[in-house]
């Protein structure tokens, strides 16, 4: 892996091909499921999906869930999106890119799920087995007294067992002893789709960021910097190196996948697009390792702010 500087260098002699991004042109907005509903569970999914030469969504997938339903409804309602392809040099291209679905039920202040990682612990340690992560099935929300005006970020960690019962849950970042209490007795109560290897169940170990938010419908889109001028770049922290796809792993195709990003304020990478792409499957687990990584975000004036990243990905087969 490799993060790339932010800088765009013009070869004397080579002319560079002209590039537009695509513009999506109708959006229909997510439904919520009747168990997320009754559960007051909110949050973000973020939805991976390759933009054909005609427009349309293709291969849609999703790189970070949230459970009880709603991954099936982001799915459901980015599929239906419609765009203007990308061009490249006039002609339309295929792209890639990831789209953040926010589910909100309220406009008060209440707890949100802004992110999570799931880090599957493999038993199988002389082969590379196929694993699907934790997905939730039962979500207690965190007591809205312990979540007032302002923004709050807490972290939890926690071992999910091959029962999916979370053992071992701590939080970081609490802001005061009574938020710490309301987060955990709540996390304590979750339950989860335990993670398989192989097809059998095996622990896993989560982060999730849970936000206590002000914000309305629409989460605020914070103003994005460049490094220089005073502002540092964003650094990894942790990551999770990327899967395989069965079908690069098959074919034994190997490369580097380029992502561009930001890094928010609080470490994450969110609006990803694939600048390179590598196909067989191993754009979109790109895209869903980087949602796991966590970042020291990038500052100006000794503050963190969102800043512009370009990371570089790397598939090799040993």
């Amino acid at each position: 892996m490799r993060i790339l500087p932010l800088l765009l260098v013009t070869l004397a002699g080579f002319a560079q091909p002209r590039y537009s991004e695509p513009v999506r042109t109708s959006q229909i907005q997510a439904e919520y499921s009747a168990e997320a509903r009754a559960a007051n569970l909110e949050g973000i999914v973020t939805v991976y999906l390759e933009i054909d030469t005609e427009g349309k969504p293709d291969n849609v997938q999703v790189i970070q869930g949230l459970g009880l339903g709603l991954d099936e409804k982001a799915v459901e309602a980015v599929r239906r999106w419609q765009f203007k392809p990308a061009l490249l040099s006039g002609e339309p291209t295929r792209t890639a890119q990831a789209a953040e679905i926010p589910f909100r039920l309220n406009t008060a202040p209440a707890w949100r799920i802004r992110h999570t990682a799931y880090a599957v612990v493999r038993e199988d340690r002389g082969h590379l087995e196929p694993v699907v992560k934790p997905a939730l099935t039962a979500y207690s929300r965190p007591d809205p007294a312990a979540c007032t005006a302002g923004n709050a970020l807490v972290t939890v960690k926690m071992r999910i067992g091959k029962d999916g019962v979370p053992v071992n849950v701590e939080t970081f970042d609490v802001p005061e002893d009574t938020t710490g209490k309301a987060v955990l007795d709540a996390a304590r109560a979750w339950r989860f789709l335990p993670a398989t290897g192989s097809k059998k169940p095996r622990f896993a170990d989560a982060t999730v960021l849970l936000e206590c938010s002000a914000e309305a419908v629409q989460p605020t889109i914070a103003p994005t910097a460049r490094v220089g001028g005073g502002v540092t770049p964003p650094t990894v922290v942790s990551k999770i190196e990327p899967e395989y796809s069965e079908g690069a792993r098959k074919s034994r195709l190997q490369g580097n996948v380029v992502v561009s990003l930001q890094v928010d304020t609080a470490g994450v990478a969110t609006n990803m697009k694939i600048t390179k792409m590598l196909g067989q499957g191993l754009d979109a687990k790109a895209m869903e390792a980087l949602k796991t990584w966590h970042f020291k975000p990038g500052t100006k004036d000794g503050k963190p702010v969102t800043v512009f990243a370009t990371i570089e990905v790397s598939f090799r087969l040993m």
